[in-house]
């Protein structure tokens, strides 16, 4: 992400971003309509294999304002919002979101295609990779270490050097799927012939960590005030996690939060015996003991806040969208209906 040395000057009904300040007055509705109805005119071309119409719709989109605007709005405004991407740059303020809408520009910029792996079929059948893509993290797979090492990783290399960028060291690393790694939060390994996705346990480790900061900012606050500051934490994490092989995971983290709860609770009360605290504290619920929850309802709730266990959370498999699958050709919807309603 780079940001434009010049200032940025409005221009109604053009391809400039509006005037500094003006942010925040977009009508996005109208954005995204716009976007949205190129993106199905392409879809509907795409369809009737009409290429020409594609590529002059494709051009239309990735030059259109609308889509400058938009694109700079889900990079600046989702959930990685502040964490900069491969070039170090965040751009946080509304004047800094005009001048990036300003830089997507196609001015000067010639795409470089990756050196060639090899020149003749078998070659070409045994340098065979495969990259998954997330912002700006990416996982590359390959048939052996070798091929990974001396030519994958120098043509990636290349690529982002062209372009002013690098790889990050300590996020690169060269490994056997028998090993594992991490991606987004994540564990990949393969056990034997199963392919396991389990959360990565520096992931857990960063969890427990804000759980125990929580507690230790909070050594005076009521239980009602720790349950709501942990509560949307424990949730996230756990609706994160949910479609990957996460119950074990889950039920650990329940009774490691169990017990930074029962010594922030001793801390509070030095001079009470253990049977005093677990009154005061935990009450039992049918078959479950021990659940850290408000005996009443605090003056500022209309409820009892309960403490949020990760094992509420169902495991549900991610079932994979189909490789010819559109979101916005509109013959596609009833099947992403039925996707979003768990068919």
């Amino acid at each position: 992400m780079t940001e434009p040395a010049e200032p940025v000057k409005g221009a109604a009904g053009t391809g400039a971003p509006p005037a500094d300040g003006a942010w925040n007055q977009i009508n996005w509705d109208n954005v995204t309509a716009e976007v949205t109805r190129l993106q199905v005119r392409i879809a509907k071309a795409t369809r009737e294999r009409r290429w020409n119409k594609v590529q002059a719709l494709q051009h239309l989109l990735t030059h259109s304002r609308n889509g400058k605007l938009l694109a700079v709005k889900r990079v600046t405004e989702n959930a990685g919002k502040r964490t900069a991407g491969v070039d170090g740059r965040i751009w946080a303020t509304p004047m800094s979101k005009l001048k990036a809408t300003q830089a997507l520009t196609h001015k000067g910029y010639q795409p470089l295609p990756l050196r060639g792996l090899g020149s003749s079929k078998t070659a070409r059948q045994s340098a065979k990779a495969h990259v998954v893509r997330y912002a700006d993290d990416f996982i590359v797979t390959g048939a052996n270490q070798e091929l990974l090492e001396q030519r994958v990783k120098p043509a990636i290399e290349a690529f982002l050097s062209a372009r002013g960028l690098q790889l990050a060291p300590e996020k690169t690393l060269v490994t056997h799927i028998a090993r594992g790694f991490d991606f987004l939060g994540q564990n990949v390994r393969k056990y034997g012939d199963k392919l396991l996705i389990k959360p990565a346990c520096k992931s857990v480790q960063a969890l427990l960590n804000r759980v125990s900061e929580v507690l230790g900012k909070n050594k005076a606050a009521t239980q009602s005030q720790v349950i709501m500051k942990l509560n949307p934490i424990l949730r996230g994490w756990a609706m994160y996690h949910r479609h990957v092989v996460a119950a074990a995971t889950f039920s650990r983290i329940d009774h490691l939060v169990w017990t930074k709860l029962w010594r922030w609770a001793k801390r509070r009360h030095p001079q009470k015996n253990a049977l005093w605290i677990k009154g005061r504290y935990f009450e039992r619920r049918g078959l479950r003991n021990w659940i850290f929850a408000c005996h009443v309802a605090p003056p500022e709730r209309a409820f009892r806040p309960t403490l949020f266990r990760l094992t509420t959370v169902t495991i549900k498999r991610q079932t994979k969208v189909r490789s010819d699958a559109n979101p916005f050709d509109p013959a596609w919807t009833p099947y992403f209906q039925r996707r979003a309603n768990g068919c």
